[in-house]
């Protein structure tokens, strides 16, 4: 009967995985999406959303993009846009993942934001890596982690624009940030 019971979880999980879909953003209209905020809304748990080359502009009336689910976002990388990166300029927080989204992971953006947190994390087991934040805001942080615990932050640039500009990262109620 244990045999079974395992035999049972293993199919689910790998069905779970098999299912998952990945979600291309292209803002010249050869993906799935123009916009992030469409593709996030639309994706399924564990889906990929890879977002093309390009700058994506994140007004003050969209408002940040929310992930209330375990999400993979992947950027083309932070080189500038014309070298074949993903921009993202924001007037407000940029990806806010709720703790819906535990094991979601965000690599390979190059955001540049007026407003701080850019990006919010209150998920477990996170995954943020070769991403390249820079704040012109004087007030916050680029990154906050709150009530989180065993994320991973690895090959990340931080950057701020301007003396007196201070960038920063708030972690707190941390178990283990690496």
């Amino acid at each position: 009967m244990k045999k079974i019971t395992l035999n049972l979880i293993l199919i689910l999980t790998l069905t779970s995985l098999l299912s998952a879909a990945t979600i291309v953003v292209d803002l010249a209209g050869g993906g799935d999406y123009t916009s992030i905020h469409e593709a996030v809304e639309n994706a399924s748990d564990h889906d990929t959303v890879l977002v093309m080359s390009g700058t994506f502009i994140i007004s003050a009336t969209d408002g940040g993009i929310t992930v209330d689910k375990t999400l993979h976002m992947l950027g083309s990388g932070y080189d500038a846009p014309e070298d074949g990166g993903t921009f993202i300029q924001s007037a407000t927080s940029v990806f806010d993942f709720t703790s819906n989204a535990d094991g979601s992971t965000i690599r390979g953006f190059r955001i540049y934001g007026y407003g701080a947190p850019m990006i919010s994390i209150l998920a477990d087991d996170m995954i943020i890596e070769e991403n390249h934040m820079t704040n012109s805001y004087n007030q916050g942080y680029i990154m906050q982690i709150s009530s989180a615990s065993s994320d991973t932050l690895r090959n990340n640039i931080f950057g701020f624009n301007g003396p007196g500009y201070r960038p920063g990262i708030s972690v707190s109620q941390t178990t283990d940030v690496t």
